[in-house]
């Protein structure tokens, strides 16, 4: 009878260590569930921007050329931070960088204000040049743009925008 007791709790104790550890680890998934599930819906809201040409006649001084940034995600942003990309050579840039109106100069980062689902916002640019016959012409070519939008309870989202910007034609 003592050694049935004996057995019965040896197997008791190794029932208790295997509970336990089936536990453990189930606590240890529903934790990586939990972290799993807020990144997940962020990557559903994530936004879609789209950049468009703006003519310089379009924009709002009408002398430098621009670009329209459309949301047309899902959430309404607070804000987005737009910054030009280099191209992998000089030669190839299609613009310098981003004009600022407040300095008249340029700026490395150009933040919009709200941009809601639908809505657009327009900035400027400096477009690049090639001294051509005597004549500085528009380079043409593709920017990217990075933008980093955010949005209120939610982490920042990094969208590259790419737009088309058209050269200068020579004409003979």
């Amino acid at each position: 009878m003592t050694v049935a007791a004996l057995v019965l709790s040896v197997v008791a104790v190794l029932v208790a260590g295997v509970s336990a550890w089936y536990t453990r680890r189930q606590a240890v998934s529903a934790k990586e569930v939990r972290g799993i599930e807020p990144a997940r819906r962020q990557n559903e809201l994530r936004p879609i921007l789209v950049g468009k040409y703006v003519a310089a006649s379009d924009t709002r001084d009408g002398q430098r050329p621009g670009v329209r940034l459309t949301n047309q995600g899902p959430l309404d942003l607070d804000r987005v931070d737009v910054e030009v990309i280099p191209a992998h050579r000089a030669h190839e840039a299609a613009i310098e960088r981003i004009y600022d109106h407040r300095t008249g100069g340029t700026a490395p980062v150009h933040e919009t204000g709200g941009l809601r689902r639908g809505e657009s916002w327009t900035f400027e640019v400096i477009p690049a040049r090639d001294v051509v016959g005597g004549h500085e012409l528009d380079r043409g070519g593709t920017a990217m743009f990075r933008c980093t939008c955010r949005a209120a309870e939610y982490g920042p989202w990094v969208d590259v925008v790419s737009v088309d910007f058209p050269g200068t034609p020579w004409v003979y």
